[in-house]
This record gives structure tokens, sequence and C-alpha cells, in this order.
């Protein structure tokens, strides 16, 4: 069976033709047939019942006879299986999809459909794209905070007996951005710290007497215990350099509360003598306590001494003498005499004080001395040369204020 198709254009179908064995019409005279067909019965209206034709006139313009022909050049064109092309129309546009984002820029879309007409007998698909697509949610997403690693642990509020440190972090992992949330939670952190009980360093200074038998051992044979106004220490071994006429220091710490240092106490627990001459603790490295003259720990036995408590702020004393009229009262200005002053609860140190002290003179002197004396009841006067000097008055001022008054004759030979 041999095909063939003939195409025209009718608005926008056209008129497809099949040649087979029922079609009596060559090629060119169906191709004739059809355009008439077209011009003279389509066009003028004629109600058309070959697949996909449409009228396009109006019926009532068209005449009987005519009406008649036309029914004839259908007739035929129906034996050759004549039918229309129908090209596809878009339909409208569908309601558009919802965001495919929240924020940051999403995607709406919508479709429509070939089918308004839809192609037919092989007629065009439509052209143009079916999916439409637009931008929406284009606003910068809001950024919830995060937190960060926490920092170093800060320094403990206390060195003993427990104190408090603090970490902390930051809400930037990320930081809250656009209207974001802000990290929830607390963003600092505590903690205990040096729960160890506290203690007192206390270094003892000492001099060792000079004599060949007064060196003692150097560690294991001593037990020092510091002795204060509330408590005192344990017993402590403090090894240090005991030889004769030399220097020795040793430190112990200790967490018992004693208060003020006031004392110490030596047992010797062997039969190594000791002999020692000068006393000196600090108390966490601040000097507390003094001591000066002979002490002899015997075998075996214990030794006890009154330190002389040395506060944080010197006190000042100011001595004025009035010196002798006699031919040899006069003494030396300097150098020669060293003057300690007694109260109530100790000593100062030693000191040299410069003043006149010429035959029949006045002399006024400072000493400043940190020891806690309690209240004054003396002056001792070392003379150190072969100057003899003679005073018949003596009057001390501590910290301005009159505390102590002599007269009489005194004799520094």
């Amino acid at each position: 069976m041999k095909m063939f198709m003939i195409a025209l254009v009718i608005v926008s179908a056209c008129l497809l033709t099949e040649i087979d064995g029922n079609c009596k019409l060559p090629e060119k005279k169906l191709k004739k047939l059809t355009n008439t067909y077209h011009k003279k019965c389509l066009k003028k209206g004629f109600e058309s019942s070959l697949a996909g034709c449409e009228s396009q006139g109006n019926p009532e313009d068209l005449k009987p006879a005519m009406k008649r022909k036309c029914n004839k050049m259908q007739k035929k064109l129906n034996s050759c299986d004549v039918s229309c092309q129908v090209a596809g129309g878009w339909s409208d546009f569908g309601a558009w999809s919802s965001c495919s984002a929240d924020c940051g820029g999403g995607e709406m879309r919508r479709e429509r459909e070939c089918n308004n007409p839809a192609p037919e007998n092989g007629g065009a698909e439509c052209q143009g794209d079916k999916v439409e697509t637009k931008s929406c949610n284009t606003d910068t997403c809001p950024v919830n905070g995060g937190w960060g690693a926490w920092g170093d642990w800060s320094e403990c509020s206390a060195k003993c007996e427990g104190g408090t440190q603090t970490r902390s972090k930051k809400c930037n992992n990320p930081a809250p951005a656009n209207g974001g949330a802000e990290c929830e939670g607390e963003s600092t952190e505590s903690q205990e710290c040096n729960t160890q009980p506290c203690t007192t360093q206390y270094t003892i200074i000492h001099n060792t007497g000079t004599d060949k038998y007064n060196g003692g051992a150097t560690s294991g044979a001593y037990m020092f215990t510091l002795i204060g106004t509330e408590g005192e220490t344990s017993p402590h071994d403090c090894p240090a350099d005991r030889t004769a006429g030399e220097r020795g220091e040793c430190t112990i710490e200790d967490a018992a509360k004693i208060g003020k240092l006031k004392g110490m106490r030596i047992k010797n627990k062997s039969d190594n003598m000791w002999v020692f001459v000068t006393m000196k603790v600090r108390v966490d490295g601040v000097t507390r306590g003094k001591w000066s003259g002979n002490g002899k720990v015997e075998d075996y036995k214990t030794k006890t001494i009154n330190l002389n408590y040395i506060g944080d702020e010197k006190v000042e004393y100011e001595i004025e003498q009035t010196t002798g009229t006699g031919t040899w009262d006069g003494g030396a200005r300097s150098g020669a005499y060293l003057f300690t002053l007694i109260g109530s609860e100790g000593e100062t140190s030693p000191a040299d004080c410069s003043a006149d002290r010429s035959q029949g003179g006045s002399g006024r002197c400072t000493i400043k001395d940190a020891a806690v004396i309690g209240k004054l009841s003396g002056v001792r006067i070392k003379n150190t040369s072969d100057n003899t000097w003679v005073f018949v008055s003596m009057s001390v001022k501590v910290n301005g204020v009159a505390r102590g008054v002599w007269m009489g004759t005194g004799n520094q030979g």
C-alpha cells in the first residue's frame, strides 16, 4: 500500500491526506480538492466531519448549493482518509509551588500543559518551556550562636585551704547573626582549687658560738618547735651548718596556726651539745623574731628561748642624755656604745646611737627598730670600747611621745 501526506495550514491546523485503495483521486486532484475544500467550505463556515478540521466562518453565510458541493467534496476527501492536523497549545500556568528554602535564596516553580489544544493527527508540539521558575526567600538566613571552646582556668583565689577559679567561653562558634538566637547556658563556670591545708614557712637563721666545743650536728640531733601566742608547731628537724663560729640557715613548713611568734623550743635528742649566740626567724619571708645571748643545748636536754617579736613597722626611739661634768666623764660620740631598749614583752636589737657625749653636754640620737617590746621599762648600754662615759640623766621618747626618764649617775666603764 502506497502512502503519502498533504498538509495545508488552516489557522493552527492543516489537512492531511492518506491515500489507500479506496481513494480514486490522483495526487494532483486530491491536492486541488483539499485547497478548494479549505477555501470554499471551511473558511465559509462549513461544519466539517473530517477529523481535526474546524469551521472558521459563519455557517449561515454558506448557501445551500455550496453546502451540497462541500458535502460532496468532504465525501471524496473522507474516502481518501484526509484529516486535519492540530498543533498543540499551552494551557495557563498552574499555581506557584512553595519556596524550596526558608531563607538564603530558594526557588519556586509552576507548570503548564500542552493541552489547549493537545496536538492531534501529527500536529506540532507546543513551543517554549513547560516549567517556569523564580527566586524566593532571598533574605539572609539568621545564624544561631554556638559556644566556642572553654578558655584556661584563672589563677586560684587562694593558695591553700580552698579557693575558686573560673573559666569562660564565648558565643562565637558561630556568633549569632541576622537575628539568630544567642547561645543557651552559662558562659562561665567555676571550681574549687588548692584545697590542701595552708602551711607557714619558717626560716631559722643562727650563729654558732666560736669556741671549738660549741659546734653541733648538722641534722638528726635537734628538734625545733616554734611557739606563738595561739599555739605551736610540731617538732621538726632543721638541717643546717652548725660548725663553730658559722652562720646556719634552715627552713621548716608547718600547718599549725600559732598566732604571733614569741619563742622557740629546741630539744636535743642526742649527745651532740650545741651552743648558739644569735637566733632569727623569718615567717613566710618576713623577719618576725630575734634573740641573742648564750644558748646552750645540753645533751638530751631542751632549751627554750623567748624571741623579740618584730612587727611590720619600725618604732622610733629618741634617746636624750646629759653627760656628767667631771673631768673624765665625757665619752665617744659614736661606735663605742650599743643601746638596747627593754620592754615588758621584749627588747630591740643593740644599735649604735651617735650623739654629743662631751663633758657636761647634752646629746640626742634616734634608733629605729621593728621589735615589739611592749611597755618601755629600761635601756641597756654595752660599751664595746675603752671609752668610759658617765651620764647623769636620760630620757626616751617613743614615736615622739615621752615614755621614760632616768636621773642619777650612769657609769659606762
